[in-house]
């Protein structure tokens, strides 16, 4: 990764396990056989970079992360894989610097080629703190953040493989990413690129 004003949203690796599927949604695709296939373990975590600007602080509550075969699929669709967040939240994006990750789950999931990925954030919930997703200011202040969809959506291909380990890693440009609209109000609009490889 450069050493940009660039955020290093996840980091996400793949590795063999054993032949159970717990975290995968109930509405998901028939899993592989577990006398046939080992089956793959999702683990996620979470870094960042400094982001340019006023913000102190950029706090985020993720609930869940998702992933599909497909890159098309809608929130809806069945043949998600659930990943429950386990890390306390809300997480500080702007602590997680110099490399530094926090894991926000681990999961088994079926081997194959996942397109998508979604982490889900809670919403706030009314307009006085503390907040679930917000932006603190240099004068102490915290403003609440909205998260349109209340989801980030990342396409990328990536394979899990029976024995095999592959890392993910997704990069948000923060500056481009936090948003503030006319009347002051903080938005998150995620720009996310995504590269990949097997180990």
């Amino acid at each position: 990764m450069q050493n940009s004003g660039r955020l290093l949203a996840a980091f996400v690796f793949v590795a063999m396990a054993g032949a159970c599927s717990s975290g995968s949604d109930s509405s998901s695709s028939s899993s592989p056989d577990p006398s046939a296939s080992k089956g793959a373990t999702l683990s996620v975590g979470l870094t960042d970079k400094p982001m340019m600007g006023s913000a102190q602080t950029v706090m985020v509550t993720i609930s869940t992360v998702r992933v599909h075969q497909s890159a098309s699929a809608g929130t809806g669709d069945p043949g998600w894989h659930d990943m429950p967040v386990t890390a306390a939240m809300p997480v500080d994006l702007l602590k997680l610097r110099g490399g530094v990750i926090q894991e926000l789950c681990s999961a088994q999931l079926p081997a194959g080629t996942y397109q998508q990925v979604r982490l889900q954030l809670v919403p706030n919930e009314g307009t006085a703190p503390p907040y679930r997703n917000s932006v603190g200011m240099m004068d102490g202040t915290a403003q609440p953040m909205e998260v349109p969809s209340d989801s980030i959506k990342i396409n990328h291909a990536f394979t899990a493989t029976d024995g095999g380990k592959t890392e993910l890693v997704m990069d948000m440009d923060a500056d481009q990413s936090c948003r503030q609209r006319g009347n002051g109000a903080w938005y998150l609009q995620p720009v996310v690129t995504a590269s990949s490889h097997m180990q």
